[in-house]
């Protein structure tokens, strides 16, 4: 998961806000998490960055989309 956040992570927002979505507290919050994964405002666990929400629900909405996407792949067959 830390490297879907990393890949999140590789924007340019204005320092203090958005950028914050890098901060090691705001991915911590999503480890242990089972999807559908959603902010606290939106029913969730997950609290937003201060005057970033469009920036972290685009986060959780990322890592969703990378759970789902994780979740269609079939495991290898040994043979």
């Amino acid at each position: 998961m830390a490297a879907a956040l990393d890949a999140a992570a590789s924007f340019a927002e204005t320092a203090g806000l958005g950028a914050r979505a890098k901060e090691a507290w705001f991915g911590e919050q999503f480890v242990g998490q089972t999807s559908p994964i959603s902010l606290s405002k939106d029913g969730g666990k997950i609290d937003a960055i201060t005057s970033a929400t469009i920036t972290s629900r685009a986060v959780t909405g990322a890592v969703n989309n990378a759970v789902q996407a994780l979740g269609s792949l079939t495991p290898p067959t040994e043979g």
